[in-house]
């Protein structure tokens, strides 16, 4: 029951509203126990809640939720269901929460978008070292090592690798 007493027999306000707020979510549109509530929900928090250890990279940044995303339903329209092993992703890690910048991604996506990523432009195209290094077909720490060496861009993308060969006993 949602009437829960207290320990002077009374109703317990507090719990009382709590809960009722519990079931309006649920009536409201049934969701608040998915993983898609719960990622809007967290995405709210470490926007807003300057208790959170996460606030100061998203809003004591200046990151924000767009108004529209203050309501649920509205995330949910603009998002849909959050896909298995996804969660939600801000396109331009400096902007901020809305319809335009986001997208359910992988934690493979995720991390290729991230603030600290070494960005690397060559031939018109613009990836970050693990991506250049799987579309090259190397090893990332190959490619880090040659750009911390000072190579120029288009020989540590371009320069072919060595082979090592073992010595016969």
């Amino acid at each position: 029951s949602i009437y829960r007493r207290n320990r002077n027999n009374d109703y317990d306000k507090q719990n009382l509203a709590r809960s009722i707020k519990v079931m309006i979510n649920n009536f409201v549109h049934g969701m608040s126990k998915t993983s898609t509530y719960k990622s809007w929900e967290a995405m709210i928090q470490r926007c807003s809640n300057a208790s959170l250890k996460s606030y100061k990279n998203y809003g004591g940044r200046g990151i924000s939720v767009c108004y529209e995303w203050t309501k649920f339903e509205k995330f949910y329209a603009d998002m849909g269901i959050k896909p298995n092993g996804c969660s939600i992703d801000r396109i331009d890690v400096n902007g901020n929460y809305d319809q335009l910048n986001c997208r359910w991604s992988t934690m493979k996506q995720q991390n290729r978008n991230r603030r600290n990523n070494r960005l690397i432009e060559f031939n018109g195209e613009t990836m970050c070292v693990n991506e250049w290094a799987e579309s090259l077909g190397i090893n990332k720490r190959t490619l880090l090592n040659r750009l911390t060496n000072g190579w120029e861009i288009k020989k540590a993308l371009t320069h072919p690798v060595r082979q090592l060969t073992s010595k016969a006993v």
